[in-house]
């Protein structure tokens, strides 16, 4: 029969035509756009996974309660010295033996010391933190004493002595300018304290000095003082901008004596009779000592070690976050590149950007991470020079989102604006020396990169920390809740596709056995008159495989068009607002629907035809009448 012939069939029985054409072209779109949904889903879903890692710390329980205050050394408190809160040091065993936990990808511990800059001063961190390196050292010429009242309990500007200096000269530090002329006001606390007493003068929220039991610049001492000696004195200065009749104006501040130094090196010096290098003499050595760590504290900043800047919990949570270039990777540590990442703050003040370089004199003392302290010495046990001379690039600039406030209440896991960030392999220290290195929580951190492992690891971890003694502390942004989400979406959405086609295999070898398992009588004719076993069985399957083209392409386009404009309101995609969500149906799944249902209906059509092409014309005929027959007796009855 020729193929014309054979597809004109479908005319003979137009309502048998219709149906099959409505039930393989809604089995299609069913299918096919449940199909379209799925892989959608799994491409966005898998897609948002990859912008999505957990970042993970550890903290040894129960945590300090959190409070502002010096890591090292006691501070006053409504006259009182408290101790401050210290987080318990965690040990290079621990943190290798938290690393080595299942779904944990990477870990990075870090290590700071100093970096000093000759050409850069440290900048300050606001008022909120004690300045260790607002202390300076000024000579000059004692031109007047004006003495205050001790009975001023209140500590007015009253109660302070006041040292007028004159001819004065910076020999440490970096206080603000001194003009020619200027004559420069120290106040001097009248009282002397004895014992376990302790004084403290403070402007706005940090105390500008505080003094202890070695303080002994009271009435008395100044009293011996001579007008018109030169002496060099030690100084902590503030700076502090005044608003008066509508306009700002800087009025220092200048305090004597420096807590952390007093019981080492006094803090004032006569010069009478000493020579221009005075500071070379030895009965000046603690001075000279002290100059040298006051102007490297000046010039100092925290060079913070790390091989994976976005491991780090403030940039992985959002309180720090990038301003401008890049973070450090671990290719930088593995090439050995030498770049950086600096404060916002610190660029601003200097003009600083990206491609600019800084050289630093790195130091092989290690400091713990502290914000509002970081690798300032401050004192002699501290003190360590800085030889090995660096050049970095600055390929990031971070700024800190939360607020000073909220900095210190977290002041282990802060950094201060002296900050900078370079790759671990330009560490200064021999890897035997870290071996008992302690770190704080803040310098420890490991990812878990495959966002689709967070969930599990949670669940499997906590107990495992809990067992440690450790608190986790995790930020996935969001994704536990996210996953589970999705998870049981694309579930939902695969048992559809499942069923879907199970019904599709269904509907096709329904349609099938109506267009070729029923032409028995019709195949044994052909091949009673001698047409050929191929041909008989292509003038079979021709009009059904016409139909299903035709029918599976008309269901196929319509849900692609559908699939297209309605998706983007599934649930599972509904939260990806985050995200540019690709809606489009990839030509691959289009394709492979269309042609999955033709080649599950051509080899239904095969199986059945080989089956009917095995038997002999006459056997066929014979069980086409036998059930011819039955279905009549069905009705008689």
């Amino acid at each position: 029969m020729k193929p014309s012939l054979s597809i004109k069939t479908l005319y003979r029985a137009p309502v048998k035509t219709i149906l099959t054409f409505i039930l393989l072209g809604t089995v299609t779109f069913a299918l096919f756009s449940q199909t379209a949904e799925y892989v959608v889903i799994v491409r966005e879903t898998n897609g948002a996974a990859k912008q999505y890692t957990g970042v993970g710390a550890a903290e040894i329980t129960p945590p300090p309660d959190r409070m502002t205050g010096s890591p090292l050394y006691k501070r006053i408190q409504n006259g009182q010295f408290i101790e401050p809160a210290r987080c318990e040091p965690l040990t290079l065993g621990r943190t290798k033996a938290i690393a080595e936990l299942p779904y944990i990808t990477s870990a990075d511990v870090r290590y700071m010391t100093a970096g000093v800059s000759d050409t850069y001063y440290r900048p300050d961190d606001g008022e909120i933190f004690y300045n260790y390196t607002a202390r300076c050292v000024i000579e000059g010429t004692l031109g007047g004493i004006e003495y205050g009242d001790p009975q001023m309990a209140d500590r007015s500007i009253k109660f302070y002595s006041n040292l007028y200096l004159e001819d004065c000269e910076v020999v440490a530090g970096n206080p603000p300018p001194i003009s020619d002329g200027e004559i420069i006001t120290i106040r001097v606390d009248p009282l002397t304290y004895v014992e376990d007493e302790v004084g403290a003068g403070g402007v706005l929220e940090r105390c500008a000095y505080i003094h202890n039991i070695a303080y002994t610049y009271g009435g008395e001492y100044i009293e011996n003082l001579r007008i018109g000696a030169r002496y060099a004195f030690v100084v902590r200065f503030e700076p502090l901008n005044i608003v008066q009749y509508g306009e700002v104006r800087e009025q220092r501040e200048y305090y004597l004596s420096d807590h952390l130094a007093e019981l080492w090196c006094g803090a004032v010096w006569s010069l009478d009779g000493a020579p221009d290098d005075y500071l070379d003499a030895e009965e000046f050595a603690p001075l000279r000592e002290l100059v040298e760590i006051t102007n490297a504290d000046a010039h100092t900043f925290d060079m913070v070690y790390t091989e994976d800047m976005s491991a780090i919990m403030r940039f992985a949570d959002g309180r720090t976050a990038l301003a401008e270039g890049r973070l450090l990777t671990p290719d930088d540590t593995k090439t050995g590149s030498r770049v950086c990442a600096v404060s916002r703050e610190f660029a601003e003040e200097n003009g600083l950007g990206v491609g600019d370089t800084l050289q630093f004199k790195l130091g092989t003392k290690l400091f713990e991470q502290y914000k509002g302290f970081g690798a300032v010495a401050a004192m002699q046990e501290r003190y360590e020079p800085a030889k090995k001379d660096v050049t970095f690039e600055i390929v990031g600039v971070y700024a800190d989102v939360d607020s000073p406030s909220m900095q210190s209440q977290d002041p282990y896991w802060g950094y201060s604006v002296s900050t900078v960030f370079v790759p671990k392999s330009f560490l200064p220290v021999d890897e035997s020396e870290l071996a008992e290195h302690k770190f704080t929580p803040a310098e420890f951190s490991f990812k878990v990169e495959n966002a689709w492992d967070i969930p599990t690891f949670l669940e499997e971890a906590v107990p495992v920390f809990d067992e440690m003694g450790l608190r986790l502390i995790f930020h996935d942004d969001g994704w536990s809740e996210m996953a589970s989400g999705f998870l049981a979406a694309r579930t939902l959405s695969l048992i559809k596709v499942v069923v879907l086609s199970v019904a599709t295999a269904a509907a096709t070898g329904f349609v099938v056995y109506l267009f070729i398992a029923r032409k028995n009588k019709e195949y044994a004719v052909m091949r009673a008159l001698g047409t050929p076993r191929g041909a008989s069985a292509r003038a079979l399957a021709l009009p059904l495989l016409a139909l299903t083209v035709i029918a599976v392409i008309a269901g196929g386009c319509a849900a692609w068009a559908y699939t297209a404009k309605t998706i983007a309101g599934s649930t599972a995609l509904s939260v990806l607002d985050k995200f540019a969500v690709n809606t489009s149906v990839p030509a691959p799944v289009v394709v492979g629907c269309i042609l999955g249902e033709i080649l599950l209906a051509l080899v239904i059509a095969s199986v059945i035809l080989r089956r009917i092409g095995a038997r002999p014309p006459l056997t066929l005929l014979q069980d086409d009448k036998r059930g011819r027959t039955r279905s009549v007796r069905g009705k008689n009855i």
